[in-house]
């Protein structure tokens, strides 16, 4: 398998809602869904005639194409869901050369007393004040977060520009308003750049995957919403995320590592009997789908700190039916605590954390973009400013 980063960019407004209600889509997620991401290159894929309806519905049921979910880059800032271990002063603690107020904003899990807390199992002190002293303080998780620009904050919260819009429906006897056909929708708005991984199995499928491939994205395709192309995709060194993590000692067996999850957690062992996260992990799956004939061993989770959500996982369009929904499991965001035994420890962490540990339901629905679980001192943003 090969892995790559890839840049996408919103060419139309687009529709992602949150809810929708009778007359149409109101809000909007902040991030683009993995299974929508999925499918849309897929679609795309069909559409341009690079491969038969039969090849796009084995690649669909299959782990040949994993991508994870698409996130906002902000003045050419990548933003990452924020964890629980963040927090941000609501009193301004001074202003900027141009009047603006400064907030303080705090990544705290690479503090000793924290972080050594973390690694023994012990539930942490978590903050309730800034270091002013001041109680009003909020923690942003998991809304997204970048890097900030100014040495008094060390992250600073992004969103994604939205437009709403009515529509009007037209009698096509009349030529003009339709009663009762008012539609209203949040649109993301076009321009906006986000970042993703892509991991490809097949080199037939790679060779089309490629910079300058439009895709369609969201609700109302057929009306010229979601038009988005992969403006950028850069191949991934494998090579060069497991010489980090053997040079970062965190590659150890037994060792509690604490690990940050790009995706949401889910562990499933059937449609009714599912768990919030996953406690278990046989890293050999990893190894085997993407085709890779090392030994692995077991990652064992302890303990997850982060709030939950509902996972939604689409629709099947060549059977017009909608897919599972999963309740009350561990947001993107979340701090994950675990060991890992057995052999290609480094190779194993490595390949978590680009493609996480997808899923199969009624041994049909692939759901990719989860369970993506990443050593969290290897990205020193997340970490913290004393990272190590």
């Amino acid at each position: 398998m090969k892995f790559y980063e890839a840049k996408i960019k919103i060419l139309s407004p687009t529709i992602i809602p949150e809810r929708r209600f009778e007359r149409g889509y109101k809000g909007q997620l902040s991030y683009i869904p993995s299974t929508t991401l999925r499918g849309a290159i897929l679609s795309s894929l069909y559409t341009k005639g690079y491969l038969s309806l039969d090849q796009i519905k084995a690649i669909g049921e299959s782990y040949e194409l994993l991508v994870s979910n698409a996130y906002l880059i902000d003045n050419e800032f990548k933003s990452y869901p924020s964890h629980p271990f963040m927090y941000k002063c609501k009193i301004p603690h001074g202003t900027d050369d141009k009047g603006n107020k400064i907030f303080e904003s705090k990544i705290f899990i690479s503090e000793d007393e924290v972080a050594n807390s973390l690694k023994s199992g012990i539930d942490p002190i978590f903050k309730f004040e800034c270091s002013k002293g001041h109680v009003a303080i909020e923690y942003p998780h998991p809304k997204p977060v970048r890097k900030a620009n100014r040495s008094e904050e060390e992250f600073k919260e992004v969103s994604i520009k939205v437009q709403s819009m009515i529509s009007v429906g037209i009698s096509k006897h009349r030529a003009s308003s339709q009663a009762g056909m008012l539609y209203e929708y949040d649109a993301m708005i076009e321009g906006q750049e986000f970042w993703c991984y892509i991991g490809v199995l097949r080199d037939e499928i790679c060779k089309y995957i490629k910079s300058g491939l439009e895709i369609r994205i969201g609700r109302g395709i057929s009306r010229g919403f979601g038009r988005s192309v992969i403006e950028k995709i850069e191949e991934i060194s494998l090579d060069k995320i497991i010489e980090e993590l053997k040079s970062s000692n965190i590659a150890v067996e037994g060792k509690n590592i604490i690990f940050y999850s790009l995706s949401p957690l889910l562990k499933i062992d059937d449609y009714e009997n599912y768990k919030s996260y996953p406690d278990i992990l046989d890293l050999k799956f990893l190894m085997n789908i993407c085709g890779l004939n090392e030994e692995a061993g077991i990652l064992e989770i302890k303990r997850v700190y982060g709030k939950e959500r509902n996972l939604h996982c689409g629709w099947d369009i060549y059977e017009n039916t909608k897919r599972p929904i999963f309740y009350d499991i561990a947001s993107e965001g979340s701090i994950a605590i675990g060991s890992i035994s057995g052999k290609n420890i480094p190779l194993s962490l490595a390949l978590l954390s680009l493609i996480g540990y997808p899923i199969k339901i009624f041994n049909k629905y692939v759901v990719t973009g989860i369970n993506m679980l990443t050593p969290i001192q290897i990205n020193s943003f997340l970490w913290g400013k004393n990272n190590e």
